[in-house]
């Protein structure tokens, strides 16, 4: 939840998983092959999706798991990118989807 405050406090949005489940919910259930690209994310690939479902920003990722900034920023445009989702939150949608986060 201290995820959520400081994503509101910094000027961004929070929608609550379940929220965001059953207005998103159809993006990820779309294409089929979801779950085979969740599953070819590298272990700290799947911790930042944990985090950015949490609704972490970047920062609090970064501190969260020890590791720099940059190399958060890079792992979540990664994931973006092997999910082919548009932005955080259907990045979020379809691993709550798939059930691996």
């Amino acid at each position: 939840e201290t995820g959520a405050i400081q994503l509101i406090l910094s000027g961004g949005t929070f929608a609550p998983p379940a929220v965001l489940f059953s207005v998103y919910g159809g993006e990820a259930q779309r294409d089929g092959s979801i779950t085979n690209r969740l599953t070819a994310l590298s272990n700290l690939q799947l911790q930042v999706l944990s985090g950015i479902v949490e609704g972490e920003s970047n920062q609090e990722i970064s501190s969260n798991l020890g590791v720099p900034i940059g190399t958060i920023k890079l792992q979540v445009q990664n994931i973006m990118q092997v999910l082919k989702a548009k932005n955080r939150t259907s990045a979020a949608v379809a691993a709550i989807r798939s059930g691996i986060i």
